[in-house]
């Protein structure tokens, strides 16, 4: 992970944001795109390329009958081309190395809604492949990605399986400009969260042909479940895709999305509140409404702008704001509080053994705790000394997060 610099920690907003707007689906994103002039569309295009937006200003074009000048459809063309070839070169890869492996594979976010919902590999930015298997495969299905030329630091071993704080692992590929891939054997995490119905989304899922005959896609109401906690994982602070893809899939579905099925799975899951803040965030941000109540406007407030995220994740999200807001803040239970605390002051020896790489003696791997903790101190000392200073950027991220998670954990 790249150090994270003291002006990097409070996301870039203001006139971006405002020269933004023309992203958002409604009539004030159409008047924002309409008075853009010269001057505009390049400073416009800038701020796309820095944020690696391209998908998403390409896709907003295809919405409406405005071109833009020829330097910026020509520079917008190049950007989503490369992004289809490394996208199809990212799946192919993945559909190789899972050919062994004769067990079911869910797709997850990207990956699935690239084709499923976009319909153009060129239009959908992903940053990694995701999947989702049972988790008594996961070990198998290390051993293809392993034989194939993928790496991890993290095999799901015995000790990896039975942590509930551990629910994927991180390959990267075999070849520099391939796609990374995200293993996952469990959707949620201990602590704030959908309870998600795991067993019910594996029965109710469909087949897909996109990594070979055993890959299989969510039904859309629990794919778009999925995506507004995969939203809450990073605290309604995540790149404007996430939220993007939530208007794509509600447009895509059309009458096809039973809404009364899907607020009755969002109350079973104890997830409305969940579901209200994102859809919220959506009729805000991108001017997107969608059935279905929405958060009061005093905690709709404490939802951060993402429009100036674009393709990326803010750079304070680095520093992990989310277990440390959980750790401090009253309103998280005890239990989970505790459980983030041992966790982090005692790993398992397999995570140890892994950080040091290669196959390590266990004597070496004890030997080695001092290090890694510093290690991790290391990673997380910017933010544990500034909200210990009071520093007002992350005391007030922090601050932010609890108040949500209080309001979350009401459910």
């Amino acid at each position: 992970m790249s150090r994270i610099r003291p002006d990097a920690l409070t996301p870039k907003a203001g006139d971006d944001t405002r020269l933004l707007s023309c992203l958002r689906w409604d009539a004030v994103g159409d008047a924002r795109l309409a008075t853009l002039d010269a001057g505009a569309w390049t400073e416009l295009l800038s701020v796309v390329e820095a944020g690696l937006g391209q998908a998403l200003l390409a896709r907003r074009l295809s919405r409406s009958a405005i071109a833009p000048p020829p330097a910026v459809a020509a520079a917008l063309g190049r950007a989503t081309k490369a992004m289809a070839l490394r996208n199809m070169r990212g799946i192919a890869a993945l559909a190789r190395a899972l050919a062994p492996f004769d067990r079911p594979v869910l797709l997850l976010k990207g990956v699935d809604i690239a084709q499923r919902v976009y319909g153009n590999l060129a239009q959908r930015r992903m940053s990694d492949i995701d999947i989702l298997v049972h988790e008594q495969d996961a070990p198998a299905c290390h051993a293809a990605l392993i034989a194939a030329g993928y790496t991890t630091e993290r095999a799901p071993g015995h000790a990896t399986l039975g942590d509930r704080h551990f629910k994927e692992a991180n390959y990267l590929p075999p070849d520099r400009g391939g796609l990374p891939v995200d293993l996952h054997w469990r959707l949620t995490g201990p602590g704030f969260g959908a309870k998600l119905d795991l067993d019910g989304i594996w029965a109710r899922s469909q087949p897909s042909r996109i990594l070979g005959p055993h890959s299989r896609v969510m039904a859309v109401e629990d794919l778009l479940l999925y995506l507004c906690d995969h939203i809450r994982h990073h605290s309604f602070d995540g790149p404007l895709t996430q939220l993007w893809d939530l208007a794509e899939i509600v447009e895509w579905a059309g009458s096809a999305l039973d809404w009364e099925v899907f607020w009755q799975r969002a109350a079973a899951w104890h997830f409305e509140r969940t579901v209200q803040l994102s859809f919220s965030q959506l009729e805000r941000d991108l001017g997107v409404t969608v059935p279905g109540a929405r958060s009061p406007a005093a905690v709709t407030a404490l939802l951060p702008t993402t429009l100036a995220n674009l393709g990326l994740h803010p750079s304070h999200e680095g520093l992990n704001y989310r277990h440390i807001a959980i750790v401090f803040t009253a309103s998280a239970p005890l239990g989970t509080r505790l459980g983030l605390l041992l966790r982090a002051l005692f790993p398992p020896a397999e995570e140890v053994g892994q950080w040091l790489g290669t196959a390590p003696s266990r004597w070496r791997i004890y030997a080695a705790y001092p290090r890694y903790w510093l290690a991790k101190i290391a990673r997380r000392g910017t933010l544990i000394r500034g909200w210990l200073r009071r520093d007002p950027a992350i005391r007030g991220e922090l601050d932010r997060i609890e108040a949500l998670h209080a309001w979350l954990s009401a459910e």
